[in-house]
């Protein structure tokens, strides 16, 4: 399993982030939840998006998921 932490270490407001997780092959994605907003679609993650993060705010997702095959896996 993955935590994901998104933090606004800027001064100003970060608007509309999304990111985007792309797993390798070897990895499948089961479960996400948290409360940074996001979605499995197939391979991979869509985080988001995040309509405002204030300086200094912070939001986690985590990602849970099972080994689909033997080899070296990338998130």
């Amino acid at each position: 399993q993955y935590l994901i932490h998104v933090v606004n270490r800027g001064s100003a407001p970060a608007r509309n982030v999304v990111m985007i997780c792309e797993l390798s092959s070897e990895l499948k994605p089961n479960q996400y939840e948290g409360t940074l907003a996001g979605r499995i679609v197939q391979n991979r993650v869509e985080l988001g998006p995040i309509g405002e993060l204030g300086p200094g705010q912070s939001v986690y997702g985590r990602l849970k998921m099972d080994a689909a095959g033997p080899g070296d896996a990338r998130i």
